[in-house]
């Protein structure tokens, strides 16, 4: 649906590759991929002005299709700003490339989001691999297309930001962030932890505090 910024939001998943102990959606469609018959109204001067593949259930990238919707929205409206999140652990360095020539405009970017090093990432990242994160990223970065770093930051993980801040610099990514999660009270994980001690918050108590 329309995102009310003038683009369009897709999880564009209907498989689960890896799993997030903290992921916010508890559930997702079960279905066959997005289909190279499907036909979106971007073409016309009323249509989205970007598109952004999330992938808040999972990766965008394990939409079989994902490369040929790309394609398919910019031989549509080549100004389209398409923007793409991804753990980056999925499909060939290959691909990746394919993917970087695609996002060729201005303002397209893909997101990586790496959490920590190779010491590190696994542990929330689950079974994701370390070495194909970094062949997909070089591939994708080696196309000259614009790369941001996500890092989410936890108690395993903290000391690791300025390590991520340079190898993300080294690698010429366009962007570097780190943020810390906010969803322990909601979603308590024992191997996941916060860098804070975060109070348990009691939402059904509706006794005023002032």
């Amino acid at each position: 649906g329309a995102n009310g910024r003038g683009g369009h939001g897709s999880s564009c998943l209907h498989r689960i590759m890896f799993f997030c102990p903290a992921v916010f959606c508890r559930g997702f469609r079960r279905g066959n991929g997005f289909g190279s018959g499907c036909r979106l109204p971007v073409g016309s001067a009323k249509g989205p002005r970007c598109a952004f593949f999330w992938g808040n259930v999972g990766d965008p990238v394990s939409t079989p299709e994902l490369l040929e919707i790309i394609k398919y929205l910019k031989d549509c409206k080549p100004d389209l700003v398409i923007g793409l999140n991804s753990n980056g652990g999925l499909k060939t360095a290959l691909w990746w490339s394919k993917l970087g020539h695609l996002l060729d405009g201005p303002l397209d970017y893909c997101v990586f989001s790496i959490d920590g090093l190779e010491d590190t990432n696994h542990i929330y990242r689950r079974n994701v691999k370390w070495q194909k994160v970094m062949e997909n990223a070089k591939a994708f970065l080696s196309t000259g297309a614009s790369a941001h770093w996500d890092m989410l930051v936890f108690e395993h993980n903290h000391h690791q930001v300025e390590q991520c801040k340079a190898l993300a610099k080294e690698m010429k990514f366009n962007w570097f962030r780190s943020k810390e999660t906010d969803r322990w009270d909601i979603y308590p994980q024992s191997q996941i932890k916060p860098v804070q001690t975060y109070e348990n918050v009691d939402y059904t108590d509706t006794t005023p505090d002032c």
